[in-house]
Parts: structure tokens; sequence; C-alpha cells
């Protein structure tokens, strides 16, 4: 297994690139864990992760409550996870909605970018965690764990 942070951040940038929908684990008002799957964008060089949702949804009520978010990715032809914990912030900016719609977001929100119950959560993530078959970062061996502090990545290991 390898402890280099830049190819641990390549792995998880190649998995998570690779992935179309992930599952967003809120803490629920009640204190339980909820996931729902979400279709974010990919990361920016900073890590920086987005999607849309509706303002009326579980999760921005949640998020509103306690603003902690996982996100959690599996590429299953590389037998890969990547589950990323960090900090979410939530956005109602127009332009910044009508800067990313898709033709696809249409679907899911048919009152357009300058609909109100639209919004955009940002992500920014401050640990990252995986395993994965084939680069031998391997559950029971401790899969691989980073954290940032001040935009730096350090290595560390996690019991799986």
């Amino acid at each position: 297994m390898t402890s280099d942070v830049d190819a641990l951040l390549k792995i998880a940038r190649d998995t998570v690139d690779q992935v179309r929908f992930c599952f967003a684990i809120t803490q629920g008002l009640d204190g339980e864990a909820n996931a729902r799957v979400v279709e974010p964008a990919k990361p920016d060089d900073a890590w920086h992760i987005w999607f849309m949702t509706s303002r009326a949804s579980r999760k921005i009520k949640e998020l509103e409550a306690d603003a902690r978010l996982v996100l959690a990715y599996q590429y299953d032809p590389d037998g890969t996870c990547v589950t990323l914990h960090g900090g979410a912030a939530i956005s109602d900016d127009v332009g910044f909605k009508q800067k990313v719609w898709t033709e696809n977001s249409a679907r899911w929100y048919p009152g357009g970018p300058e609909d109100p119950n639209v919004v955009i959560v940002t992500f920014e993530p401050d640990r990252m965690e995986m395993w994965s078959s084939k680069h031998d970062i391997m559950p029971g061996s401790g899969s691989a764990r980073l954290d940032r502090e001040a935009g730096t990545w350090r290595y560390s290991t996690t019991e799986v």
C-alpha cells in the first residue's frame, strides 16, 4: 500500500471522476444517518464538489442543522471506494445555477435555474478515506486516510 499523498489523491480523483452518482450522507434531525443518491459535479482542483437539489428536500433541512456531509463513491471495476468527509454550504445564486445548468437538470428542476426552490450544495472535504483492490489499499491492513488542514493533505491509516 502506498502512503504517497499525490498517488493517493490521483487514485481518489480517478475513482471519483468515473462515478456518475454517489451517496450523500447527512446526520438526520433525529440523530440517525441518512443517505441518498446525488449526481455531483467532478471536483475542481481544490476538491470542491457541488450538486443541485431542492430547497424543500430533507437533506437541505439536515445540512442547515449540521453542515457536515459525507460523499461516498464506489467504482466496481477497480474494486475502489472513496469517502469524502467535510462541510457543505447552500447557495441559491442564480448566476451560479445558470453557469452549471445542463439539459439533464431540467428533468429534475423544470422551473429552471431561476427557480428559488433549486439550490446548489457546495462541498469541501477535509478528510478522505479509500480502499482499493486494484491498488492494494485493502481493508484489514488499514484503508488509506488523508486529512486536509490549511489546504494541505497529509497521510494516515485507519482501520476499516
